[in-house]
């Protein structure tokens, strides 16, 4: 038996010692405002990365450009190679389920221009759909299956960031990342609510083990990249002063500029940072199972197991680690090891003795806000310097899926610390509070406060602000809520322009599911 298969079978064994430890990472239930605000982000990424093909879609996937049907399922290794003949057709009558289950795409059969530029449209559709959360289960999978077939069809033009947009909208398809900032879930609880629904409805949970999923992925990318980082430009630290200098890769020359920052050790130091940072990025994985573990423990929640079999799960575990680190034979693998263990040995005795060196280790050492953070700068610098598509957008925007409830509260605390103070006045009635409560349901608006008033006429809406005299009514209500409203935030400009305020206040009134007039 492989060493790869050992692997394998013991980390098997420890979830099959501790099958509760499986449930409690993987089938639980999650606030699906992180998941939101991932589909969001990353369907603007993957539609940039589609508009930005837009000039040379012709050149890339129809029979007019680089290569015709026949040439590319030779280059793909398509199973159309063998299953399908130009004369005869399919062997048989299953051989369109083999072809789908390989690297085949319709494009391989006919890829005039007119069917081309019909997918390539559809895609783009189907992906502004998904983004926008409009039937978002339909939308991401035709989204998927749409991009593959231009994938499949011609990969020479696809780069790492192509590359991870397909393994996440993969993964996507199995994620119900449409309950929340969604058109499916306002249209859902908008429903519910003027149906005659008793409070207001909640956002759905949904199930974690995509997104614990997508957590993995993106830590291998990260680990494979760094463990693959071995050539003699990562370790004297020259392979980001050479990349800066590639013309083919920078954005603007600057080779004096790099050669002093080479000079002045910035580019080896961070050329050495970067090689740890990826290699060692798994450790963020390992701070986010400690921290959930232990709010567990401290609200009781966490399922316990009898003496021995804790004992024999990581007595398997520790046998797990050595069996990885003797697959790749590396000293600095045997050295993250050997901390592991040191860190497993002493965890009981550092969080009872040494707490602040505990909450230090938990929170910043192994914390995903030190990893997350550095990621983004890293990205950031590589997308200022280097134009390699939107390999840096999508790595930034997947890391969207290790928020938590928690992280999007305080990032929308943040952010709309500056709203104004607002107090909405309606007609006491019962259709009148109903249809006001449907502000309710953007639940990130703190400054909003709500008011019965007889004199308002019913299901309209008066707008009081802080810094104004007066109350705003109709379109002029409406728009005044944009800065609350993310959802409205592209409609602030046109309050400062005197022909488009009415029409943009009666977009807004319409977003916001209240009456056009009044």
């Amino acid at each position: 038996m492989s060493a790869g298969l050992v692997l394998l079978a013991l980390l098997a064994g420890f979830f099959v010692l501790r099958p509760e430890i499986w449930t409690r990472a993987f089938f639980v239930r999650v606030d699906p405002r992180p998941a939101g605000l991932l589909r969001i982000a990353f369907g603007i990424v993957v539609l940039w990365t589609l508009l930005c093909l837009a000039p040379n879609v012709h050149l890339f996937f129809t029979d007019e450009g680089l290569l015709l049907p026949a040439m590319a399922r030779e280059t793909s290794g398509s199973p159309l190679r063998q299953l399908w003949d130009p004369v005869r057709g399919f062997e048989h009558w299953w051989s369109p389920l083999q072809a789908l289950l390989g690297s085949s795409s319709i494009l391989q059969l006919r890829s005039d221009p007119a069917l081309v530029f019909v997918i390539y449209g559809l895609t783009l559709a189907s992906a502004a759909l998904m983004t926008l959360g409009v039937w978002t289960t339909v939308t991401t999978a035709a989204t998927w299956v749409l991009a593959e077939q231009l994938y499949r069809y011609d990969s020479m033009f696809a780069n790492g960031g192509d590359l991870v947009i397909r393994a996440f909208l993969f993964l996507a398809l199995f994620c119900r990342w449409g309950e929340a900032y969604s058109v499916d879930a306002w249209r859902r609880r908008r429903r519910e609510l003027l149906a005659g629904a008793s409070q207001l409805p909640a956002l759905r949970f949904i199930p974690a083990w995509p997104l614990r999923l997508m957590m993995i992925q993106l830590a291998l990318i990260y680990f494979l990249n760094g463990w693959h980082k071995t050539g003699p430009g990562w370790r004297d630290g020259t392979a980001l002063y050479y990349a800066l200098n590639l013309d083919h890769f920078y954005r603007v020359p600057a080779q004096g500029v790099v050669t002093w920052l080479q000079y002045l050790g910035v580019l080896p130091v961070l050329t050495w940072l970067t090689r740890g940072w990826e290699f060692a990025f798994p450790l963020a994985l390992v701070g986010v199972a400690l921290r959930g573990y232990e709010a567990d423990r401290r609200a009781g929640s966490w399922p316990t197991a009898g003496a021995p079999r804790r004992i024999a799960s990581w007595l398997v575990l520790a046998a797990a680690g050595l069996t990885a680190a003797w697959i790749t034979r590396g000293p600095l693998v045997w050295a993250m090891a050997a901390a592991a263990l040191v860190l497993v040995l002493l965890y009981r005795v550092i969080r009872a003795r040494r707490p602040l060196l505990f909450r230090f280790v938990l929170d910043w050492l192994l914390g995903k806000r030190v990893w997350l953070v550095f990621g983004v700068a890293l990205h950031l610098g590589i997308d200022l310097g280097m134009n390699i598509g939107t390999f840096p957008q999508v790595m930034v925007a997947v890391y969207l899926a290790w928020l938590t409830g928690p992280d999007v509260d305080a990032f929308w605390r943040f952010v709309l610390r500056a709203a104004p103070a607002v107090r909405i006045r309606h007609h006491p009635d019962e259709a009148s509070v109903r249809q006001a409560a449907l502000l309710r349901l953007r639940e990130h608006a703190p400054g909003l406060a709500f008011a019965a008033d007889p004199a308002v006429e019913p299901r309209s809406l008066h707008v009081d602000l802080v810094d104004h005299l007066g109350s705003l009514r109709g379109p002029e209500a409406a728009l005044a809520l944009a800065p609350l409203f993310p959802a409205l935030w592209w409609l602030r400009p046109f309050r400062r322009i005197s022909p488009l305020r009415a029409p943009a206040g009666r977009i807004a009134l319409r977003l916001l599911g209240q009456r056009s007039s009044g």
